[in-house]
């Protein structure tokens, strides 16, 4: 493997980081806000892992499977 494909996963990782703290920090803003205990942090890391799945299946989609 070659240093263009480390960066690349490198690359991905941080973009998973960053969305599941940006949005658990948002859940956790919403729980606070609404009074809520845990709804809000849960909620939001699962939606950042559906995210990031489905830019990965965006992302890995060959020109062969687009037809």
């Amino acid at each position: 493997m070659g240093k263009r494909e480390y960066i690349i996963f490198l690359a991905l990782v941080f973009e998973l980081v960053g969305l599941v703290i940006s949005l658990v920090y948002a859940g956790y803003y919403f729980d606070k806000k609404m009074g809520f205990s845990g709804v809000g942090v849960t909620s939001g890391a699962v939606l950042a892992l559906v995210i990031w799945i489905f830019h990965l299946m965006k992302a890995f989609k060959t020109k062969d499977d687009i037809k």
